[in-house]
């Protein structure tokens, strides 16, 4: 849950600071680290609020990252559950 936060955090200091390339690999990465991270939809609406006049490209690239990511995350094995043995 730390890293979900500091996550978070330094998403929002590169949605101010640091070019939108590194903004949208941290949102990737996030989205393959955390299941169901739904902050990468907030984040990319929020950027395009900010920086973006007309177009809404990176809301557009991180809603199909997002589907890509949650729709194929079973073939990279991220997040398997560990199998416990009992006695």
């Amino acid at each position: 849950m730390l890293g979900r936060y500091l996550l978070n955090f330094f998403t929002l200091v590169a949605l101010v600071f640091a070019p939108w390339w590194i903004f949208l690999c941290g949102l990737i990465a996030g989205a393959f680290l955390f299941p169901k991270y739904y902050e990468i939809l907030i984040f990319a609406v929020l950027y395009d609020l900010v920086y973006a006049s007309q177009n809404y490209t990176i809301t557009l690239v991180d809603i199909v990252a997002f589907l890509c990511v949650t729709l194929f995350r079973h073939n990279f094995n991220l997040h398997e559950k560990k199998v416990t043995r009992h006695g």
